[in-house]
């Protein structure tokens, strides 16, 4: 029997660097990791959604920072939620231009 923290492989700082927890879009990787620095199995156990839900977050985050009047009104509270095994952003507010959210 084996125990896996999954709520850690995303954050392995010999893989992603220090600070792993940190966004940095551009960090140097090892050769053989994905940009993207997200874990969705691999060989027979590869996650078949993987592609989809990757290209789904860049059409969504390329929609939303291109705004330039784009403010956070609250920093999201990040978690890991034992029931799906995955990290959850709560809290998370933006407004556009000087409309107060």
């Amino acid at each position: 029997m084996f125990a896996l923290d999954i709520g850690q492989a995303n954050l392995d700082p010999a893989v992603m660097g220090e600070g792993a927890e940190q966004l940095c879009p551009m960090r140097e990787l090892p050769r053989g990791v994905q940009a993207q620095g997200l874990s969705f199995g691999d060989g027979h156990h590869r996650c078949p959604g993987a592609f989809l839900a990757i290209k789904e977050t860049d059409v969504f985050l390329r929609r939303l920072l291109i705004w330039n009047d784009l403010h956070v009104v609250s920093e999201p509270r990040v978690t890991y939620n034992e029931v799906i095994k995955g990290y959850e952003l709560r809290g998370f507010r933006v407004r556009l231009g000087g409309a107060r959210a």
